[in-house]
């Protein structure tokens, strides 16, 4: 699995000031550098306001918990206002009420 970064910009006259959002999603417990150092990286260089997580965090081919996904949300957490959403693989790990 390979880290990819994509910039968007969105424009509304509802919004009068710029909102940068972190969208973090599909890591299936996949690392990135030692302790998550590239995504760590990556996502502090965006400056972003807050950070979304969209699913998949874990690899429902794992039984396992995903510590590797955890890593970098214990880092963010502290940093971010973050919020998250299950993904499928969650769902069929049956995590989403850990997760809650």
């Amino acid at each position: 699995m390979r880290l990819q970064t994509t910039t968007y910009e969105i424009k509304n006259r509802k919004v009068s000031s710029p909102v940068r959002i972190a969208f973090v999603s599909d890591l299936h417990n996949s690392l990135f550098g030692k302790s998550q150092s590239e995504l760590k990286n990556a996502i502090d260089g965006a400056k972003p306001d807050i950070v979304v997580f969209g699913g998949d965090l874990a690899d429902k081919t794992q039984d396992d918990l995903p510590e590797n996904s955890y890593i970098l949300v214990k880092y963010l957490v502290k940093r971010y206002p973050c919020f998250y959403t299950i993904g499928n693989h969650e769902n069929a790990r049956g995590d989403s009420a850990r997760i809650k």
